[in-house]
């Protein structure tokens, strides 16, 4: 038995000693349980350090595309469309994957000195069959599958087709978590047969099947 105090000679009973036992065992192990945890959170977000393994989520409000296109240098539209989705996770420096989805609801035309109207009107044309048929397509998807010598390698679905490029885009990201992915290149759309992007065989003129595009991309990484 156990004394309570060497004066009383009083005894705590068997019971109570195995409660307090329990307890104070119980209590052990909790703290124990804890210190475990910590520990293998702590090794698994090491581990996740080391090998770069961030996923970033698109900021459309941010972001923006622009898009130039015409019959001539002289002769030319321009305009912007706008995201509504999109991610990108980094696996290192060149390991990069994602995808981007582009509302072709978006679509504006912004010609400087265009009449409100008309550009309203160029935007809607865009959208019908002759074009870009966005009732059948209301979105273009890039897929993105790495980056490499300042390159964005991307799979293309436009019209229910693909296209395979790479596109010339700085990347760039900081310690508060944002990335950026800004450039301008084009694209030549004549493998689509787009009918308003054919050549009149009559006059020998047309709409260039080739668009310039200044793509900027902000993404936020995932907390």
């Amino acid at each position: 038995m156990i004394f309570l105090n060497k004066k009383d000679k009083s005894y705590l009973p068997w019971y109570i000693i195995f409660i307090f036992v329990k307890k104070k065992t119980m209590k052990k192990l909790f703290l124990a349980a804890i210190v475990v945890s910590v520990a293998l959170f702590s090794a698994w977000k090491t581990a996740d350090k080391k090998e770069g393994n961030t996923a970033y989520v698109l900021d459309t409000k941010s972001s923006s595309l622009s898009w130039k296109g015409g019959k001539s240098a002289e002769y030319f539209h321009v305009g912007q469309l706008s995201f509504s989705n999109g991610n990108i996770e980094m696996n290192g420096a060149n390991s990069v994957s994602g995808s981007f989805d582009i509302d072709m609801s978006t679509i504006v035309v912004t010609d400087k000195g265009l009449p409100a109207e008309k550009a309203k009107a160029l935007a809607g044309h865009l959208t019908q069959p002759e074009f870009f048929s966005t009732a059948l397509f209301p979105k273009i998807t890039v897929l993105v599958t790495g980056y490499n010598d300042g390159k964005l390698a991307t799979t293309i679905n436009l019209l229910g087709q693909t296209i395979q490029q790479k596109l010339p885009v700085a990347m760039a990201t900081d310690s508060k978590g944002k990335m950026t992915l800004i450039g301008k290149f084009n694209m030549d759309l004549t493998a689509l047969k787009i009918p308003g992007l054919q050549v009149d065989p009559e006059s020998g003129q047309g709409i260039s099947p080739v668009i310039d595009f200044d793509l900027n991309l902000v993404l936020k990484a995932k907390k």
